[in-house]
């Protein structure tokens, strides 16, 4: 055997021992993660838990929507876009049948949670920012403890 057959050997062993490293460091890398949820809860140290997209930014509720009908519209919507998400995944902590969608007046789906629709604030840039917190007094940080929405009178 030549000098030459024998790298050429050895190389190709090498590039397929390589491989299978860097498979198996895939496959170990995205088995660890577990699921990716679509909604997450994240602590908030002295208040509870409140609810994020898979992504990490913070969802809100406004005291101004009713049982499954959003009243936010217009410009409104530049500083509070709609959170939706067609496929829902929530961790064990949290009910899957506590989340739902509406379609809003101007056509658009959007996630509701114990019928409450789902808004991000468009200040929040980072994930957990929550500086849409008590604006106005009536938007809030999604919690799961809060009540189910009721039909307005």
């Amino acid at each position: 055997m030549s000098t030459m057959t024998i790298y050429s050997t050895i190389y190709k062993r090498m590039n397929l021992l390589l491989g299978l490293i860097l498979l198996a460091a895939v496959m170990f890398g995205c088995a660890s993660r577990g699921p990716i949820y679509t909604i997450n809860e994240e602590p908030i140290p002295t208040i509870g838990y409140y609810l994020t997209d898979g992504a990490g930014m913070t969802l809100y509720y406004t005291m101004a929507d009713t049982a499954g009908k959003s009243n936010v519209s217009g410009l409104k919507l530049n500083d509070w876009p709609i959170f939706y998400d067609s496929n829902i995944i929530v961790p064990p902590t949290l009910k899957r049948s506590d989340f739902s969608s509406i379609k809003r007046p101007d056509g658009k789906l959007q996630t509701t949670y114990k019928g409450w629709p789902l808004y991000y604030y468009s200040i929040d840039a980072e994930p957990n920012d929550m500086v849409g917190q008590g604006i106005g007094g009536v938007w809030f940080i999604a919690n799961p403890n809060i009540s189910k929405a009721t039909p307005s009178p």
